[in-house]
C-alpha cells in the first residue's frame, strides 16, 4: 500500500499503518479506520438486537444456555465441542432444552468454562439497575460499607432459567 492510498480523513480512532512512502521507504503512516467509522454503530445495534431476541427464546424455553451462550461468542457446534471437549453430537443436543435437561454437571462446567462464565450463570439472565456500569459481585464483606445492593430473582417460562435483578439501594 502506498501512503497516499491510506486515508487519513476518519478521526473517531486513530490506527498506525506501515505503507510505501513516495521515496520508496516504508514508514508508519497515522490513518482512521474506515470500518469504526462506517461499521461499528451498525455491528453494535445488530449485536444488541441478537442477543435481545437470543434472551427471550431462552426465557420462553425455545433455546438451551448452551445455545445462547454458543452464538453470542460466535462458536460453531464443532468449534465448541473442540474447546470442551466433547462430541460434536452431544453438543448438538444440548442445544435443544429436551435434551439440556439431562446434561450432566460435568459438562457444564466444560460449558461454562469455554464461556468463561460461572456455571450458576447457564442459569439465570442478570439484570443490572446500572445498565452499561453492571456490577457482577454484589456481596461486600465490609459491614461498614455504606454500598448496599438489593437482589431479586423472577421465574420465567424456561423452568431451568431466572431472572436476577440487582440495584443499588
Amino acid at each position: 500500500m502506498k501512503e497516499n492510498e491510506v486515508i487519513k480523513d476518519i478521526k473517531k480512532q486513530k490506527m498506525v499503518l506501515y505503507a510505501e512512502k513516495e521515496d520508496g521507504t516504508y514508514g508508519s503512516v497515522e490513518s482512521g479506520s474506515y470500518l469504526i467509522e462506517n461499521l461499528l454503530d451498525d455491528f453494535w445495534y445488530k449485536k444488541r438486537h441478537l442477543e435481545q431476541t437470543l434472551r427471550q427464546k431462552l426465557m420462553k424455553g425455545e433455546i438451551s444456555p448452551i445455545h445462547y451462550f454458543m452464538v453470542l461468542e460466535d462458536l460453531t457446534p464443532s468449534e465448541l465441542a473442540s474447546r470442551a471437549g466433547l462430541g460434536t453430537g452431544k453438543v448438538k443436543k444440548h442445544l435443544q432444552m429436551k435434551h439440556f435437561e439431562n446434561i450432566k454437571v460435568s459438562e457444564l462446567k466444560r460449558y461454562a468454562s469455554v464461556f468463561n462464565i460461572p456455571v450458576a450463570n447457564l442459569f439465570q439472565v442478570v439484570i443490572s439497575s446500572q445498565d452499561s456500569n453492571i456490577k457482577y459481585h454484589f456481596y461486600n464483606e465490609d459491614e461498614n460499607s455504606k454500598e448496599q445492593f438489593t437482589t431479586q430473582q423472577h421465574p420465567t417460562d424456561n423452568p431451568y432459567i431466572i431472572i436476577t435483578k440487582a440495584s443499588e439501594l
